[in-house]
Formats: C-alpha cells, sequence, structure tokens
C-alpha cells in the first residue's frame, strides 16, 4: 500500500516501525501483542516544538479496531523515542502528539462512494485518544495533524 501525504514540513522526520521487533523488549512473547504498533511515527521538531504523529496503514477498515489499538499502543515508542533524544541533545520540546488510521478502502467490497480529490479524515474516538481515520491513498498532511 502506497500512501500519499501532502503538505509534509521539509524538516519532517519519517520513521518506518516495521523493524522494531528487533529490540528484544518489543519481541512478541506467547500471549502478548507487544509488537503491535503503529507503521510510521512522522516527527516535525524546531526549536519550540515537536509535532509526533502516529500513522497506521490498513488494506480496509474491517479491522479499525486492531489498527485503533496498535495506535494506542504506540504512544510508549514515541516518548521513548523523544526521551532518547532529548538525552542526546540535552534539551527538552514542548510536545504534541496525533493519530492516523488510513485505508486504502472501507471493505473489500467494490466502494461505489464518489471519488474525493484529497479525501477529508474522520475523527474518532478510541480509549482516550482521537484518531483521524481515513479511507484513500492522498491527504493532506495538515488534516490528519489536525487533533
Amino acid at each position: 500500500m502506497q500512501v500519499q501525504i501532502r503538505g509534509v514540513p521539509s524538516a519532517t522526520t519519517v520513521v518506518s516501525l516495521g523493524r522494531t521487533s528487533q529490540h528484544p523488549i518489543l519481541r512478541e512473547a506467547e500471549g502478548q501483542s507487544w509488537k503491535k504498533i503503529c507503521d510510521y511515527l512522522l516527527i516535525d521538531a524546531d526549536e519550540e516544538r515537536c509535532k509526533i504523529m502516529m500513522v497506521e496503514l490498513k488494506s480496509t477498515l474491517q479491522k479499525r479496531t486492531e489498527g485503533l489499538e496498535q495506535l494506542r499502543r504506540s504512544l510508549p515508542i514515541a516518548k521513548y523515542l523523544l526521551a532518547v533524544c532529548e538525552v542526546e541533545l540535552q534539551r527538552s520540546w514542548c510536545c504534541q502528539f496525533s493519530y492516523a488510521l488510513i485505508a486504502e478502502k472501507r471493505t473489500n467490497r467494490l466502494d461505489k462512494q464518489r471519488t474525493r480529490h484529497v479525501p477529508r479524515p474522520e475523527k474518532e474516538h478510541y480509549d482516550g485518544i482521537v484518531v483521524a481515520v481515513g479511507v484513500g491513498m492522498q491527504f493532506d498532511f495538515a488534516a490528519l495533524a489536525a487533533g
């Protein structure tokens, strides 16, 4: 699945979390789902603030709850990476976290909805977090980050 996010600030760093299971603490143990975290972190930082968007990609929204749970579980990983940066750089930021669940289509059936050039994500509340949920292949960064 390939998604295009428009308007991403030029200083944004993209971190793929697909290989985090290499870290011993994140290896999946029997009966646990430690490695069920989001696919990407988009980190936009400057001198004063840091914005971290956690992004989960799904082919359909049929596994919506699974994707939402993966996003919820990703916050400690994002905070850990932020803390490592703060120690290394000997400084701290005021940080804002946001969540985005993106699906290629709603279901496995043929989708007969009108296509929008750049779809607007909907906000969904899930277990204490607000997630931008969008269906499509192109999104605006600002629309996903607005929480």
